[in-house]
């Protein structure tokens, strides 16, 4: 299957993200702010990247624009995390975004249709 790499402050969304998409069958990472992930996304590169929004250290359009256009990251498919929906969020230039509260279901599908789409 797919690397994907959580990064995601909150402990508990974490776990559950990375339970659920182990259990398809996913290699998965996690990463509690964004310096961290982005070291752990140059040494395991990933297919895609679930990522939060808000973060401590830095917010998901810096993220995302560094995992986009850094050659070493080379371009996953990002899928943005958000609380809610704002101008910030569909500016942020990830792949997709999801509300947290969307469900499982959800995250699994999205992952699906962009992993089939970076073949």
């Amino acid at each position: 299957m797919a690397t994907i790499l959580i990064i995601d402050d909150s402990v508990t969304v974490a776990k559950v993200f990375q339970g659920f998409l182990t259990r398809a069958g996913h290699q998965v990472g996690v990463a509690g702010d964004g310096a961290s992930g982005l070291a752990a996304a140059r040494a395991v590169p990933p297919d895609l990247v679930l990522l939060d929004f808000v973060l401590p250290d830095m917010n998901g359009t810096e993220i995302c624009t560094q995992l986009k256009n850094d050659p070493q990251f080379k371009s996953p498919r990002v899928i943005l995390l958000t609380g809610s929906h704002n101008e910030q969020v569909a500016q942020a230039g990830a792949d997709l975004y999801l509300t947290k509260d969307c469900g499982p279901g959800r995250v699994l599908q999205a992952v699906r249709e962009l992993l089939v789409e970076a073949r």
